[in-house]
């Protein structure tokens, strides 16, 4: 898939390849993307309690098909999962998911250029794909090694 750049208002470039993710591709992807180590959500969470943070509500920013954010959804009473993706947003829907209040998991078709359109606020926000990989830098025998996972 071609990555293309379109310069909307006000100058910034738009990212296309992450947003044209289609059921298929996104079907494909959620079989073979492995989940995180549950040491990753530990840490994560961990340091977000000790520094006072709630567990109301949870930003998903990138959540793909919704992998990371049905993981966490045990800790938090609120889980909204965003994308630029509508076929990833599609996929993360089908397969749902609860919190820990029972509530259903929110998925919305959204970039993180546009977060600020999202109503309320949240106690935390994630970027999965990006916590995983700095993690496997700080730690070198993490399941994360070069990007890629091993459990």
């Amino acid at each position: 898939m071609a990555s293309e750049s379109q310069a909307p208002a006000g100058g910034a470039s738009k990212e296309s390849t992450f947003r044209n993710y289609n059921a298929k591709q996104a079907s494909t992807y959620t079989q073979s993307r492995a989940g995180y180590a549950p040491k990753l959500y530990k840490l994560i969470l961990d340091a977000h309690e000790a520094r006072g943070g709630k567990a109301g509500s949870v930003l998903d920013v990138g959540c793909g098909p919704g992998r990371a954010s049905r993981e966490i959804a045990d800790y938090f009473d609120e889980v909204t999962g965003v994308d630029p993706s509508p076929g990833m947003i599609e996929e993360a829907i089908q397969t749902g998911g609860k919190t820990k209040a029972g509530n259903d998991i929110s998925y919305k078709v959204c970039s993180a250029e546009e977060l600020d359109s999202l109503p309320g606020q949240v106690d935390m926000i994630t970027a999965a794909t990006a916590v995983g990989r700095l993690v496997s830098l700080l730690e070198p025998n993490t399941p994360y090694i070069r990007g890629r996972p091993r459990c």
